[in-house]
């Protein structure tokens, strides 16, 4: 069963032509991948969900700092969440991409990992994508470790077939970690539900 759907987000059964793109940043710290270098929010609702007990935020409440930089973002709509993205008060379907940064390699952050991503797996839409960037410790648990984790709950990983979408990202993401942070066998994932392969393999 699913949480309740608190924030008010359209369910799967509703649908809208107005309706926002919805992008969930799980354990964003106090920096919100949207914020940097984003000169638009047009057509985006973002909701950063983070544990206020633990990490970062354990010494200072971030929020109020996050909602700052967010609301400089012109046309945003946005909301942050003290929560676990375990457990999200999202319904079914309802989310076109989980973005998590830095949450697999640090072994205090993240618990149960199956456990994680099977609710992952029931927020994201059949179309939506979970895009996951280790940046600061992938070798603590490589991209080989992750594929493996995620296929057992029903994700395929995204076939990259747009190498220059890729590369702009990386280097969007570069351009915000300090170098010397950065470990050079960083990576950035992608991955989709596996029905969403089943229905265009379908359909072709």
């Amino acid at each position: 069963m699913s949480p309740e759907n608190t924030l008010g987000l359209p369910t799967n059964t509703q649908n809208s032509e107005r309706r926002r793109r919805i992008v969930v940043e799980i354990g964003m710290g106090d920096s919100p991948f949207l914020v940097n270098g984003r000169k638009s929010g047009r057509g985006i609702r973002y909701i950063g969900i983070d544990n206020k007990s633990s990490g970062l935020s354990r010494k200072y409440d971030p929020f109020p700092e996050i909602s700052e930089k967010l609301g400089k973002i012109p046309g945003l709509e946005f909301e942050l969440i003290d929560g676990d993205g375990a457990s999200m008060p999202l319904p079914d379907h309802s989310v076109d991409l989980v973005h998590i940064s830095n949450i697999f390699g640090d072994p205090f952050i993240l618990g149960n990992k199956i456990r994680f991503l099977r609710e992952v797996a029931r927020v994201l839409k059949e179309s939506g994508t979970l895009r996951v960037v280790e940046t600061l410790t992938p070798r603590n648990y490589p991209l080989g470790a992750v594929r493996s984790l995620a296929m057992a709950v029903g994700f395929a990983q995204a076939n990259r077939k747009n190498e220059q979408n890729f590369s702009v990202l990386k280097r969007y993401i570069e351009s915000f970690w300090e170098e010397d942070r950065m470990d050079p066998d960083f990576y950035i994932a992608e991955f989709r539900p596996v029905t969403y392969f089943t229905r265009v393999q379908a359909s072709l």
